[in-house]
């Protein structure tokens, strides 16, 4: 479980973290608003964070589980019927992205911490394992909205990192 101290505060969970660290230290190092200050458009990035959290990441933690972590960590055979189901799933919340995304160029028009928290989980099926990138090729609109969230230098820096951990650790 990720765990941030920051003093005496400690704070559990990824997508927490990243609203600390975001309402911490937001506009003090450059011009990025990754919570926007109008309310109705943090809200809506908030409603984009849970939808990633409900909706878009267990489909992707299936297959990343079963196609990387089962047959490294369990030494198990991935099972084609999970893949199968996961892929659907999968399917089905890309078609939800595909309609919100017409006309924007991120999830919430401008780039925010919607678009940032979707990013492992994508990578890990779109980077790492590349089998199921079709899924996302086959709809023009996350398709560019990936490449643009991705394309952004921090970005893919720290998932570059992330594919180089997969690939040069498999007796880990």
């Amino acid at each position: 479980m990720p765990v941030l101290f920051d003093g005496g505060f400690r704070i559990t969970e990824s997508r927490p973290i990243c609203r600390y660290l975001v309402s911490k230290y937001q506009g003090k190092h450059n011009d990025t608003i990754l919570i926007p200050n109008d309310v109705h458009n943090a809200g809506l990035v908030d409603q984009f964070i849970s939808y990633e959290l409900s909706y878009y990441d267990p489909p992707i933690s299936k297959l990343f589980y079963q196609e990387k972590v089962a047959k490294r960590f369990l030494n198990e055979d991935p099972d084609p019927e999970i893949i199968k189901q996961a892929r659907e799933e999968l399917a089905k919340v890309l078609d939800v992205y595909e309609k919100l995304l017409e006309g924007k160029e991120y999830l919430n028009g401008e780039y925010s911490l919607a678009d940032l928290v979707h990013c492992p989980s994508t990578y890990y099926v779109y980077g790492i394992v590349t089998t199921h990138s079709g899924l996302w090729d086959s709809r023009p609109n996350v398709k560019n909205w990936w490449n643009r969230v991705y394309n952004r230098d921090v970005i893919k820096k720290s998932l570059e990192e992330s594919k180089s951990f997969w690939e040069n650790n498999e007796n880990i």
